[in-house]
């Protein structure tokens, strides 16, 4: 199951969507999956949580918790920050929900094992990124 929960008291966005953006990343990178929560929040709330478990008083666009416990099917949470996601958008020019959409599938890469601590991972990590958003949108 993939829940979206949205906190954050401005923006809404299509839950449905990032359901089905997180749902075609583990189909892609064939995965299993059972519990993934995508919770939307503000910068506030995730400076909090980036400060409890990473010790980093920033703002982040996404931070992803594995919660897997076997093997066989992923579990995890994914928070995203729509205040940051909005900054990204306009800066890449493109709308809050296709930024958001891409911050979903990163967080689902995360939990398929992809990492980005390295510039060769992220441009790996950012390339099956843009492809699965591209098909999500169907562009060619």
């Amino acid at each position: 199951m993939i829940d979206v929960i949205n906190l954050h008291e401005k923006y809404r966005v299509n839950k449905r969507a990032i359901r089905k953006a997180v749902r075609k990343t583990f189909l892609i990178e064939k995965k299993k999956y059972d519990q993934i929560c995508v919770v939307l929040v503000n910068d506030d709330r995730i400076k909090q949580i980036h400060l409890q478990y990473m010790n980093d008083n920033s703002a982040t666009d996404v931070i992803t918790f594995d919660l897997t416990w076997y093997a066989q099917r992923i579990s995890g949470d994914i928070f995203i920050s729509l205040d940051t996601a909005k900054i990204n958008a306009k800066e890449f020019q493109v709308t809050l929900l296709n930024e958001v959409l891409r911050l979903a599938i990163h967080g689902a890469l995360h939990l398929c094992g992809y990492k980005d601590n390295y510039a060769v991972l992220r441009k790996i990590m950012s390339d099956r990124e843009n492809q699965i958003l591209n098909e999500l949108l169907e562009i060619k």
